[in-house]
Parts: structure tokens; sequence; C-alpha cells
């Protein structure tokens, strides 16, 4: 138990995280666990050795080593449990710069080494244990003073009701604080002092046997096993709602009424007479524990704070087990906004960051740091929920199993609900802008969901244990006829009149809290009990109750139900009364088919292989499913329309462990899912928009769609994409051909410098100043009686982008192809461009805006000025909103007008042709002719065409050698920028004074300057590593 499951596994992670007090309870638990063994096995031993000959030679060598090594178990059972849990060293395997399997390999590089350190100190424990057991063992008193003790104190009754004191006592107080008392004890904690009680009741009744000769263990524990399993009541029925006294009066409305109502709200009507076609999002999210909990709740929450309007296009949420829980999160972090469906302005941005990236405008400040909603489900998501449950189940459930008497209260499961309840009270509580909202998961489920809340409906899969079927937790009747001879019931108490044709079905909700609805879904037995239900539902069972589990036996991806529901939804298609929709399935799965494992005890093993693997399979059946549904062709899309496939995924995989099937991650964990989670940046899009890297999560262009579905701009997406594809495609193969010398400086090591000197020094100081901002601001909230501000978020270290590293390479190749071996030429090179593109973030205006609001200052103005010449000349004016979501004419507008500064012919698509592009950005026709003859000039790709195909400077080594070529070339007063950094006169802030085409104010200047300064150092550290970073690097995992 200490050694093998994920879940103990991570625990050991948890504690390699910490270093503090976490670490020090489990060596502590861990040398109670032993301590506790060895004490009750050698009391036993000294109370067996005077019924027993006298042992000599190796049987009393034996005896005497027993009872150290039961006690020395546990202990080796926890070092090999460290060592087992130390995520796996991909030699070889780790990726570039701005790859997130780097990103992980980095962040799990000192818990790698830490767990190897607290083995090493558990090795200690257990030499000191050994020498401690085996001195005490070998004093000739122990044995003595061991049989007096048990003959004056543990063989009495005030020992045994000692013990049974002590177990009722921490009984209760598992039971009156369900989650604190059991997180402050911890998982290792509680196990120990199980353990002690254990021990202590075996103790005990085997001293009565051994002076009784009669076995009292089994008869007293079989008998009232037998009792209670006889005569006893089941203690794991549905916790209601308070006050509840029976199934809602109330009609529950089918699933396509329900959808009818909710696409007819105003605001979704306007929204779909903007886009033309309104998308419908439902979500269905996987089982898996807490890991599918983050993974749901976390892609969600960052969705929707990326795209606010997200949860307007959110219909429902199809989750199973852990996706069920992670759902019940996000809805409940959802519901603290109090966002009503009219919140978001007409003209607001549909996703600012997304927007603005793809743009190519401003600087991408904070761009991975979370928002509100991704905070709120943070904060409920770093709970330690196994601590309570094990609690639960080692006393609570365990005592149930020897009483006659059902207590409910001592069901483990509504442990697991208390402390979602009471994580969600703390997340209410400290997070601003919740306001006084209710815990939504405290609740009755059936409140979380109508038509006008702008909030998702949850749909939760159970598994009926009698008949296998699904049953769905649902606020709507997806079938309202609830047919026997299907195999998805939900979960309702069900009235039936008539029969045939005329028959009628009247359905009542059940009153129960949706935390306990979030849970029964992910009742996996033997870790959480099967949910007994009182009902009347005929579909589900003829009986008067029903056991449900965890919707995962059936099918653990949600996409089944999700898949039944959208077929009903799509039966309003082409009505009068419904807008025009389309609706896409969003799949959080992971993982693949399973291949065979282990051969071992084959005949023995073979049956339970297939069945957990035939359960498993049925996931990937269900996607298989999904896919060949959105193949096929539907009346309502034109071929010649590119459009979405209405079905995405996104994947997560352990990569160096596998992730812990729990109810408690470490803060590493929680990283790589958080990686995995969504970075639209990383995007690196095929085709259909799906992510094209292999080691990147699908997430990264799930994002980038559902942006463009929102903003109403998939038209121009792919235009731009198809665009960039032709361009690439045009030069890719003389650019495979070039030569490519020996590089002058290896790009990783002065990639890992700029982003841990550069991008994370300067994240974590302006991290300090939002702190100590707070602390003002706090202390100034007291002092005035003031609601306190809200608090700062815990840092998150920053890593650089794919496709900023990409940007940095191929410059750095561009210098290697150059005579020049100056590194303070390369080093202003790096530090101006990084300045002039934001971190290389900056390379691409595609000018795609769906609102005003979006439109940059700079465009605005223009189109004023250009619509107050129109005006003088008494020509029609051009409305801003004609512009939106039409790229081209914008950007023939404000690039292309008559007398414009760049070159453009008016009356052409010079503006769009010609817009600003490349990591040193050109604009308008004059730039790109004169950089093409530079190019030219310096006899790099000599069939470079930018007028014909501009779209080539969105390839990072294209774009690097015009860079070059305009650094070598292009005058200012007369000389180049490399003679101008060649003087000894001019310094790097003399020099960006001269630098005319670009900002060259004097703070400027000084920004400039110490980027420079910055890639100076890391161009000496890349050529020169000392010995102490290199251990530094291996050891804490940063170059």
């Amino acid at each position: 138990m200490l050694y093998l499951p994920d879940q103990i596994q991570e625990l050991y992670r948890i504690a390699a995280d910490d270093i503090g007090c976490v670490t020090l309870k489990e060596f502590v638990a861990v040398g109670v666990i032993a301590l506790t063994i060895w004490a009750a096995a050698f009391q036993l031993s000294a109370a067996t050795l005077p019924h027993i000959p006298p042992a000599r030679g190796r049987v009393a060598f034996y005896i005497k080593v027993a009872p150290i090594v039961l006690g020395a178990l546990p202990i080796i059972a926890a070092t090999a449990g460290q060592l087992a849990s130390r995520p796996a060293e991909k030699i070889g395997e780790v990726e570039e710069v701005g790859s997130i399997f780097r990103i992980q390999d980095q962040a799990l590089a000192f818990e790698r080494n830490m767990l190897l350190i607290l083995a090493l100190a558990m090795l200690i424990l257990l030499a000191s244990f050994v020498v401690f057991a085996w001195r005490m063992g070998s004093k000739h008193r122990s044995a003595a003073l061991a049989d007096r003790a048990n003959i004056a104190y543990f063989i009495r009754y005030r020992f045994l009701a000692l013990t049974i004191g002590g177990i009722a006592l921490l009984t209760t107080g598992f039971v009156l604080f369900p989650d604190r008392l059991a997180q402050f004890v911890g998982s290792f904690g509680v196990i120990a002092l199980f353990a002690m009680c254990v021990a202590g009741l075996i103790t005990y009744f085997a001293l009565l046997t051994i002076r009784f000769n009669f076995p009292f263990i089994p008869v007293v524990f079989g008998g009232l096993f037998l009792v209670a399993s006889l005569f006893g009541s089941d203690d794991h029925g549905l916790r209601s709602v308070a006050g509840a006294a029976g199934p809602s009066g109330e009609m529950r409305i089918s699933a396509v009424e329900a959808f009818r109502d909710w696409l007819r709200q105003k605001p979704r009507l306007a929204e779909a007479e903007r886009l033309g076609e309104y998308p419908v999002f439902i979500v269905a999210a996987q089982g898996g524990g807490i890991y599918a909990a983050n993974n749901a709740a976390r892609f969600l929450a960052r969705m929707q704070d990326l795209c606010p309007a997200f949860r307007q296009h959110l219909f429902a949420i199809s989750g199973v087990s852990g996706g069920s829980v992670g759902s019940a999160i996000f809805a409940a972090a959802l519901h603290a906004d109090n966002g009503p469906l009219d919140t978001i302005a007409p003209d607001a941005k549909t996703c600012p960051k997304i927007a603005d990236f793809l743009a190519g405008v401003g600087r991408a400040e904070d761009i991975d740091a979370p928002g509100q909603v991704e905070q709120r489900v943070a904060s409920v998501l770093e709970t330690d929920f196994l601590s309570p449950l094990v609690a639960g189940f080692l006393f609570t459930d365990f005592t149930q199993l020897f009483s006659p008497l059902a207590i409910p209260s001592f069901d483990r499961a509504r442990f697991l609900e208390y402390t979602l309840e009471n994580a969600v009270d703390r997340m209410l509580k400290s997070q601003k802008g919740a306001g006084h909202q209710s815990n939504l998961l405290k609740a009755d489920f059936q409140s979380h969901w109508t038509p006008s809340n702008n909030m998702p409906a949850l749909l939760l899969n159970t598994t009926d244990t009698g008949s296998g079927k699904r049953v769905v937790i649902s606020p709507f009747d997806i079938d309202p006829l609830h047919a026997k001879d299907k195999d998805l019931c939900i979960l309702s108490m069900l009235d039936r009149a008539g029969t045939g044709a005329d028959q009628t079905v009247k359905s009542h909700s059940l009153p129960i809290p949706l935390s306990t609805a979030a849970f029964i879904s992910a009742r996996f037995p033997w870790v959480t009990p099967a949910a007994t239900v009182s009902l009347r539902n005929d579909c589900i069972t003829a009986n008067p109750q029903a056991r449900l589990v965890d919707g995962g036996y059936v099918e653990n991806s949600g996409i089944e139900t999700a898949l039944d529901l959208i077929e009903r939804l799509n039966s309003i298609k082409g009505t009068s009364d419904a807008p025009k929709f389309r609706i896409y399935l969003l799949s959080l799965v992971s993982g693949q088919f399973g291949d065979h494992g282990s051969f071992m005890f084959g005949e023995l093993m073979e049956p339970v292989r297939a069945l957990l693997s035939t359960r498993s399979s049925r996931t990937y059946i269900a996607l298989n499913h999904a896919n060949n549904i959105d193949r096929r062709p539907t009346s309502d899309v034109t071929s010649s329309v590119q459009r979405f496939p209405t079905f995405g995924r996104i994947d997560i995989t352990g990569s160096f462990y596998n992730l812990p099937l729990g109810w408690t991650l470490s803060q590493k964990t929680e990283d790589i899912i958080s990686l995995s989670s969504g970075r639209f940046w990383d995007c690196v899009p095929k085709d259909d928009f799906d992510q094209s890297r292999k080691k990147q999560s699908n997430a990264d262009c799930l994002q980038v769609k559902l942006f463009h579905l929102l903003n109403g701009s998939v038209a121009s997406a792919f235009e731009t994409l198809k665009e960039a594809k032709l361009a690439q495609a045009a030069y890719a193969d003389e650019l495979d051909k070039e030569y490519k010398p020996a590089p002058k400086i290896k790009p990783q090591p002065l990639l890992a410098c700029y982003e841990s000197k550069w991008l994370q020094e300067r994240g974590y100081q302006k991290y300090q100043d939002k702190v100590s901002a707070y602390e003002h601001q706090l202390a100034q909230s007291i002092k005035d009686h003031s609601p306190a501000p809200a608090p700062v978020p815990p840092y998150r270290k920053s890593y650089m982008a794919y496709f900023q590293a990409e940007q940095v390479k191929a410059l750095l190749q561009e210098w290697d192809r150059i005579k020049e071996t100056d590194p303070r030429i390369l080093a202003y090179i790096l530090g101006a461009i990084s300045y002039d593109s934001a971190d290389f973030t900056r390379s691409s205006e595609d000018f795609s805006y769906s609102a005003i609001s979006q439109l940059p200052r700079k465009w605005r103005d223009r189109i004023e000025k250009n619509n107050a010449d129109l005006a003088a000349k008494n020509k029609p004016l051009v409305g801003m909103d004609a512009l939106l979501n039409h790229p081209k004419e914008l950007a023939n507008f404000v690039l292309g007008y008559a007398g414009n500064p760049f070159g453009n012919q008016a009356g052409t698509d010079d503006g769009w042709l010609f817009r600003p592009r490349g990591m040193y950005q050109l604009v308008g026709r004059e730039q790109y002719q004169e950089a093409q003859n530079q190019v030219q000039e310096i006899g790099e790709l000599a069939g470079l065409d930018l007028l014909t195909f501009p779209d080539a400077l969105r390839d990072a080594k294209i774009s690097a050698k015009v860079a070059f070529a305009h650094f070598r070339l292009h005058p200012y007063q007369n000389r180049t920028l490399f003679e101008l950094l060649k003087d000894p006169s001019k310094d790097w802030i003399a020099v960006r004074a001269l630098q005319t085409d670009m900002e060259h104010g004097p703070a400027d200047r000084e920004r400039v300057n110490a980027r420079s300064q910055m890639f100076l150092g890391c161009i000496e550290e890349a050529l020169h590593p000392t010995q102490l970073k290199s251990f530094q690097s291996k050891f804490y995992g940063s170059e």
C-alpha cells in the first residue's frame, strides 16, 4: 500500500515539492506505523514465548528478527515508493526551448532529485529503526518487561476500553470536522492513526487468544461483520438537500424544449443575427479522478477567462467521474460571477488576449496569467480531497462494517462532498468579485440551470449496477418518454399513464445537492461506495431502490450521452422558432487504445485484463463514433465554404509518470495539466486547424478555433492560413538546400538564458511589485475600513513559447551565415528586435476585428482622418461597422488611401497585401520592395519575391534574412547599422537614437540598451559555460 498505488506515489511527490511540514508529517507517520507494528509484534512474541519450548539457534534468531522485519516493511515500502515516484528522466528526448515537454522536464528536475534525497533519508530512518529495535529486543529485560506489561495492562479491559475510546474519539472528530482534521493530519497520518487503533485491538484479542486458546479475532470481528451484513442497514443513501421533503412537485421539461428556450433568449438571438450562425458548444469531460477534474475545470475556466462570451454559447457539459467533479467546480466558479446574458457589451472584444495576439498589435503582457475564473477553480482544485476520504474509509465506514445500525454521517462519500463544498466556501470568501453569491454546490442540483441564467447544464453520468445502463443526472429529460428499452435513463421520479401511443410520462427531480450529484458520478468501488437511491423509475429498475456507481463503468468519456443529446437538439434545426445554429462537440479526453502489458499470471489474469481493457476501449470507440458522425455530409453545409469540424478534442498524457487516479495532486502534476489545458500562442495549425506539433496539446489550437467561431472570422482564418502555407511552400525547397555552417553559438543555452535572465526575472519582479501594491492597498483598506483588495494569485513561472524560440533560432542561423563574429553586434540585433517585436510575440497583423472597441487607436484615428478627407471631397464615408470582420477592406482603407506614406497604390489591395509583417516589421509596398532588393543584394534566396508572396515573411527563416539584410544594408546617416555598431565612439544608446524607422525616444534607447546587455551576457554564458552553472542546471532543471 505504501509503494504500489499511483496515488500513494503522488503523495511522495507532494512531500518532495513541500520540503517542510508535509515532508515531516510523512516521515513521522511512516515511523509511527513502523514502531506500532514492531511494538505489537514484539508484545505478541513476548506473550508467546512462555507457551512454546525454549528456542535456540536459528529459531531464536527468527523470533527475535520477525518483529523487526514486520516493523521495517512500511519503511522499506516507503523507500521503494519514493524511488518509484521519481519522474522518468527522458535522456535525449527533451525538446528545444519553447516546448511544453521541456517545460515539464525542467519543472520536474528538482522534484526528481529531491525524491532521491528523501529516499536516502528514508533509508537512514530504516537504519535507525533497525538499530533501535534490535537493541531493544536484545535486552534480556525487554521480553520480561513486555510479558509483565501484557499481563498488567494490554490484556485488561481498560486497555480495550481505552482503544475503543480512542477510535470513537477519532471517528467523532472526523465526523464533526470532515475535511480540516484529516487534512491537518495528512493521509499518511490518518493511516498511522488507524494502524495504532487496529494494532491495539489486534494485540488485545491476540493476547486473549494466547491465554484462553480460543480464536477471538475471527469470532468477534467475523461475528460483528456477519450481524451487520445480515441485519444492518445501508448507510450509503443519497444525501438530500436540507429541508427537502421529497421529489420536486414541478414537472421536468424535455431537452428539446429547454434548448429552444435557451436559444431564444434575446442576447443569443442578437448574436445569431450578427454571426449568421450561432455556435453552440457541448463539452464531454472524461473520468479519471482528480486529474480529470483538473483537466476539465482548467480548460473550461481558461476558455471562459479568455473569451467572456464562451459561457453564453456553452449549453451543456456531459461529465463522467472526475470530469463531473471538474464540471461542478467550474460551474461553482462561474456562478460566483453571476453574469447575466446581457453582461457582455455587443462591441466588446470577443477574446481580448487571443484577438490582440493574432492581430499582432500591442505588447503581449501576462499572456499566460490566469484569469479570475481559473484562479477560483485552482483554489478549489488544490484542496486535499484524499485525506478526508481516507479518514472516512478507515474510521467511519470501516466502523460501519461491524455495526448493525446505519449511520448516514459515516458514509465516506459524504466526506468528499463536504470537503468540496467547504473548499468552494473558502473560494467564495477569498476571491474578490464573487460578491455574496451562495455556494452552488450546496444548492439543489436542479437549480443550477435555467434557460436564462447563463450557466451550462450539467449532465453527470452514472451507472446502474443492476442493469448496467447509463443513468444521467440532468436538469432536463433527454428522452421525454423515458423508454425502458434504451440504454440511457434519467435519474428522476416517473409517473406513467396510459399505454402505447397514448402513454404520457411525468418526471420529477430528486432533491439532491450538486456536490452529491457530482460525486455519484465518481463513485468507484471500493474507493467510494455505491450510492443507494430510493426512486420510482422503471427505465432504471422495477425495484424501489437502485445502486449507482461511477459512470466510467459503461463509457468513460461522456461522448455517448453528448451525442444522444445532440441528436435530439438538432431536431429543431430549420424550424421557424429557432435561429440558425450549429452544435460543436468538444471532448476533453486523454489516451488511446491500450496495448497488452504484462503477460504474467496469464490464465488467471486474462479475464480480468479483458474486462478492464474493454471498459477502457469503449471510450475510444465513442471517440471514433463522434469522428464518424462529424464526417457525414449535411444538407446545410456548402462544400465551397470551409468550416471547422463539429467535433474537436484535447488530450492530456503523463509523459514522465502515470497521472494518478486519486483525489489529491502535487503542484507539479497540476502544472503538467495546466500546460496541456490550452496555450493558444503555441498553436501551429494544420490545414484543419488542429495542432501540428506532436507533443503539444491540441487544446492550444482548439482555443484558436473557438475564438474564430465566436468572432465570426472562420473564413478569414482559413484564407490567412492558406496564404501563409502557399508562401511557405514557395521557398521551402530553397531554404532546405542552402548552406548551413557550424553554429557559432549553441541556440539552446542562449535561449534558456534569455528565458531565465529576462522573461522569468522580469516576470518575478512584476509579481513582487504586485504583491507590494496589494500589501499597501490592504493596509490602506484596514485603515479606512474599506473592502479588501483582491489577493494576488500565486506566482507562476513564465516560459518562452515555441514560436518565440523559433524566431531567435532563425536569427542565430543567419548570424552563422555571415563572417562577422563581434558578439556586441549580435547582442544589439537580438536586443533591438526583441524590443520591437515585444519579445518576438508580434510578427504579423491580420486586421480581423469584430467590434469597434477591438480596433487599435491608430486605426480608428486613421479611419476618422480618411473619412474627413472623403467628406471634404463630397465622397461617401466608410463606416467603421462596415469594416468589421472584413480584414482586407480594413487594411486597404487604413494603409492604401491616396497619398499614403507606404508607397501603396490607392484603389488596389496593396494595403492588405503589404500589411505589417515580420519580426522586423515591414509596412507598405516600398518597404517590401526594399527588403526584397536587400536580400537579393547579399546573395540570399535569389528567387525571393515579396511582392508576389508577401506572406513569406511569416516564415521565421525568411523574416530573419530580411532583418539581417536591413541591418547590413539600410543606411542611417550614410552608414549601416553594422557599421555604426562597429564604431567604438557610439554605444548602443547612440545607435538606437539613429534608428529613426523604429521607436527611438530616450526611454526606448534605454530599454534596447538593457536588453542588449542581457543578450551579451547570455552570449558569453553560452560560449563559456561554468561547471557550477552546469550542476545547477542539472539539479534545479534550469539551463
